[in-house]
């Protein structure tokens, strides 16, 4: 029998197979499908601290090992001031969770798979959301556009419910918690 560390989870079976001789074991790693989308910090444990996607191929009687992998850099948060008031939050946090929550996360916590909307800049500038949320600019990498299915007071509450929670998150680093 034989084991490998390969620095995250085994997503696939191995596959075998030869070329010019030699025979190769072949395995997908990396955490993926919904749990990177959808499982807040769960999934930013999983998905972001560990998480190596990639194939790796192993030579039968090969001697090379993988090299070490430095943890991922987090980036800075600096979120706008949490200035809206317990309902409109309240109310955002429900129109994230029918809208945003299925790719961006539970909680306003991506695990990386898509940004991660508490660190993002566009939720600071209100128009430069609204023309990603209403207008669609990034359709093509994926951003559906919501357009008339949500109301611009929507928008608003739910840009006030992801700066409440990032500010939470900021508060939380501060005092030395974490997820």
């Amino acid at each position: 029998m034989w084991s490998v560390s390969v620095q995250t989870a085994i997503i696939a079976p191995s596959i075998t197979y030869e070329t010019r001789g030699e025979q190769y074991v072949a395995v997908a790693v990396g955490w993926g499908g919904a749990l990177g989308l959808t499982s807040g910090p769960i999934g930013l444990n999983a998905y972001i601290r560990s998480n190596r996607p990639r194939i790796i191929a192993f030579k039968l009687g090969g001697q090379y090992t993988l090299p070490d992998i430095a943890p991922p850099t987090v980036p800075n948060l600096s979120p706008s001031p949490d200035t809206a008031s317990a309902p409109v939050i309240a109310r955002g946090g429900a129109q994230y969770r029918s809208h945003c929550a299925n790719c961006h996360g539970n909680w306003a916590i991506s695990a990386g798979v898509v940004p991660d909307l508490r660190y993002s800049s566009a939720i600071a500038d209100r128009p430069m959301t609204e023309r990603i949320v209403h207008g669609g600019i990034l359709r093509a990498g994926g951003m559906p556009m919501f357009g008339p299915s949500l109301s611009e007071d929507d928008l608003d509450a739910i840009r006030a419910y992801i700066i409440h929670r990032a500010n939470d998150e900021l508060a939380k680093d501060s005092s030395g918690e974490s997820n």
